[in-house]
């Protein structure tokens, strides 16, 4: 939401997949041009794919298939996924996203980093 927005008056507008900063990581709309990168950190890494609702993808066109979703629906209100980017580096590690799902009546929140930024607390802040 931008500065100037408060919960009163922000628009629909101002609440389509904002990128959001927090003390360590900048939360991004994923590309498709994030596709290589991805497929090598985290979507075709078993141990990150073996909890995910997402099966392990083969080739970076299933990493490509996926992010083309996403950019499709970055207008979306009812569901948000983020690149999650180390401030420090630039270095993408993960991506994060909540989503409506209406068989249930709430929103769901997920993530997955590339293991090698597990176990630091990164999950935690992002969400």
């Amino acid at each position: 939401m931008s500065s100037a927005a408060t919960a009163d008056t922000a628009s629909v507008a101002d609440m389509r997949t904002p990128t959001i900063e927090t003390e360590r990581l900048a939360l991004r709309p994923l590309t498709v041009a994030d596709a290589p990168h991805i497929y090598a950190s985290w979507t075709s890494d078993p141990d990150v794919a073996r909890f995910m609702v997402w099966e392990l993808h083969e080739s970076v066109r299933d990493t490509v298939a996926w992010l083309t979703d996403m950019e499709a629906s970055l207008e979306s209100d009812t569901s948000y996924v983020w690149g999650v980017v180390l401030k420090e580096t630039g270095l993408l590690i993960g991506s994060v996203g909540i989503a409506f799902v209406p068989a249930h009546g709430c929103f769901e929140l997920g993530y997955n980093f590339m293991k090698s930024s597990w176990g630091v607390g990164y999950a935690t802040e992002a969400s």
